[in-house]
């Protein structure tokens, strides 16, 4: 007998980032624990980047590739509206507070709880000034608002009136099981991952890098995603005579091999909801440098597992990356305690977490 019926709300399954990386953890772990899981987006679909259970119901609300008018936002809260109704829906999920302003509406006057779950932090907008109201909308109205960090909590907290109790911190998790192999200590490949937008930073990273990769000729930068900036960071790669020293490679599904084959990651992104592939990383216990941008690496990297560098400062950005080069036990160090940490940010974790807050118990 199925457990209770779960549905992810969310606006579209088909890219590559975090966020759908970890829609899709969740999705089939509940199912592995006897949930029944249907994911609804919004925007037409087109097939999922990552891996989803057979057993998980995909659906979308239209045929548009964008929303252009009320008429079509409407007709989105009554189809999900229909759909939560019809298939007897228990709990929705809804990904990014900002498409709350059609889940609440939608849940209105039935017995649906309702779960805000944020990806970005609170300070962000991204100019859509929408969002503030929907995240006014969920602090007063949600059942509960799961976001990723400490510190998002505590932003929050300050900034909207709302019952505190129904804030919750679910870390993210990697996918990926904790390694038992050694470190590859010869390795002369740095990481970088990530969606190629303005968000993630990689040029302030190129720019970092393009100050001391004369020092270390033998070494070299890997950045894979996928993403709108591509042109421009492959542009400014070539400016700064960079060509032979960074490799752009698109988004993959077999990312494995390149986490356990660089000597570190970096994390430039100018903001976070989270970082996950600072947790994936560690998994294979990669050690990593990041800038302490909100939300998220202050959470994960401490002194002992990798570097956090000043937002922002290509300067000390680009002195921990020649530190990190030319400390080769440091590094060690950093591998093995990353490990470790890893154990904070496990799937089983992850997924004890959820299965408490659905099933309605106090976390």
């Amino acid at each position: 007998m199925k457990n209770k019926k779960i549905c992810l709300f969310i606006n579209a399954l088909h890219n590559s980032g975090g966020t759908e990386r970890i829609i899709t953890v969740l999705a089939n772990e509940l199912t592995k624990i006897n949930y029944e899981v249907h994911i609804v987006t919004i925007l037409k679909n087109s097939k999922p980047f990552f891996h989803l259970n057979e057993e998980i119901n995909l659906v979308s609300l239209c045929n548009y590739e964008s929303l252009t008018s009320h008429w079509d936002r409407l007709k989105i809260i009554l189809a999900l509206r229909k759909y939560l109704q019809n298939y007897e829906i228990n709990t929705v999920i809804t990904v990014d507070s900002l498409l709350c302003i059609y889940s609440l509406p939608a849940v209105l006057f039935t017995d649906i709880r309702h779960i805000c779950w944020e990806h970005f932090n609170f300070k962000i907008d991204l100019g859509v000034k929408t969002r503030s109201l929907a995240r006014q909308l969920s602090g007063l109205f949600s059942d509960e608002i799961v976001v990723l960090s400490e510190k998002d909590r505590k932003y929050w907290q300050e900034n909207l009136w709302l019952n505190k109790s129904k804030l919750q911190v679910i870390y993210n998790a990697s996918q990926f099981q904790i390694t038992t192999n050694d470190y590859p200590v010869e390795s002369k490949n740095i990481l970088s991952v990530g969606r190629l937008t303005d968000q993630k930073g990689f040029d302030l990273l190129i720019q970092a890098w393009e100050e001391v990769h004369n020092e270390f000729p033998d070494w070299t930068l890997t950045i894979i995603g996928s993403g709108p900036n591509k042109d421009s960071l492959e542009n400014l790669a070539t400016e700064l005579s960079l060509n032979t020293s960074i490799k752009f490679i698109a988004a993959t599904q077999n990312i494995t091999d390149y986490y356990q084959n660089c000597a570190f990651l970096c994390l430039p992104s100018r903001y976070e909801g989270f970082g996950l592939v600072l947790i994936e990383a560690m998994s294979f216990g990669v050690p990593a440098i990041a800038f302490d941008c909100d939300c998220g690496p202050s959470e994960i990297l401490d002194m002992d597992n990798g570097i956090l560098v000043p937002n922002e400062n290509i300067k000390i950005f680009a002195e921990s990356l020649r530190l990190m080069i030319s400390q080769k036990v440091l590094r060690i160090n950093m591998s093995n305690n990353a490990k470790l940490k890893a154990n904070a940010f496990t799937v089983k974790r992850f997924r004890d977490r959820w299965n408490t807050i659905l099933k309605n118990e106090k976390v």
